[in-house]
């Protein structure tokens, strides 16, 4: 799915929408909050937790708008919430044309991506 990715006046905007919190991970997976949806308790890896759902742009294997829960990211060792200073720079874009971002490539799948680890510590080895 394509969307359009802004910065405007130092904040972060999909489709026109204000992204308030974002997520990214070791995986290249993004997720860009733009409404809340609820807070609830529930169990998440066994343990009663305090959880957000929001609606928002998920950059996966595809992008997709949707909901998704807070806890199961911030619980995941691989995820972690993009510092509000950094979040104007954040997703996977590419300046065309006009200047205007567009989503880049998807991300890496797992293989890739250890791969990449490996390669890269291969190369810090050889230094």
């Amino acid at each position: 799915m394509e969307v359009k990715i802004r910065t405007i006046n130092g904040e972060l905007y999909i489709d026109g929408r204000k992204v308030l919190h974002g997520w990214e991970s070791f995986t290249g997976w993004y997720w860009f909050a733009v409404e809340r949806v609820q807070t609830l308790f529930r169990k998440v890896n066994g343990k009663g937790i305090k959880d957000t759902i929001w609606f928002g742009f998920v950059q996966g294997f595809v992008g997709e708008w949707g909901d998704f829960s807070q806890a199961e990211i911030e619980t995941s060792p691989l995820a972690w919430k993009i510092p509000k200073k950094d979040l104007p720079l954040a997703g996977r874009r590419v300046r065309r044309g006009g200047g205007e971002e567009e989503p880049l490539l998807p991300p890496l799948d797992d293989l890739d991506f250890l791969c990449m680890l490996e390669e890269m510590e291969h190369e810090r080895r050889a230094e």
